[in-house]
Formats: C-alpha cells, sequence, structure tokens
C-alpha cells in the first residue's frame, strides 16, 4: 500500500478558483494553437457553451485570460502572446 488515502472511486473535488485557472488555461492554449492566423473568440465559446457555459462567463473568464498577458484580443481573434513579448 503506497500510503494514499485518496479513494480512487471518488475524485477530490476542485475549488472554484481552481475550476476557473483550467478553464483560462484552456482558453490560453486553444488561442497558442491557432498560431500567427489568431484564434476566433467565437470558436472558443461555442466550444465552453457545449459544455453549459453561458456567454457572460466565458467573457469574465477571457478577460482573465487577457489580463494574464499571454493572450490579445483584436476585434474577435485572439493571439498568444510569445514570453519575449510580455517581457517588454
Amino acid at each position: 500500500m503506497s500510503g494514499s488515502t485518496a479513494n480512487p472511486e471518488k475524485p477530490e473535488k476542485m475549488t472554484t478558483q481552481e475550476i476557473n485557472d483550467r478553464l483560462i488555461s484552456a482558453i490560453i492554449e486553444s488561442v497558442k494553437e491557432g498560431g500567427a492566423f489568431g484564434a476566433p473568440s467565437g470558436h472558443i465559446y461555442a466550444a465552453f457553451s457545449s459544455i453549459g457555459c453561458p456567454l457572460d462567463a466565458y467573457e469574465i473568464l477571457l478577460a482573465r485570460a487577457v489580463k494574464t498577458g499571454k493572450i490579445k484580443k483584436k476585434g474577435h481573434l485572439l493571439f498568444y502572446v510569445e514570453t519575449a513579448e510580455r517581457e517588454q
């Protein structure tokens, strides 16, 4: 026995902050995959809405993602900001 007390049948509950952090990371990773052409925000929202995320919640998460400095918004397109650009 490894000494772990975690029950494999019952995953640990995540806090609201942990959930938000993961959703923000998902937005950032999706934008990064968009490359130089950017990622349409509407397409990312469509994926989020398919799991029950309302538009206002997505907009809050997107604003927080932009606030990290890792992405920028130009109209409806989202662009990943490379580390070197963030440090300027």
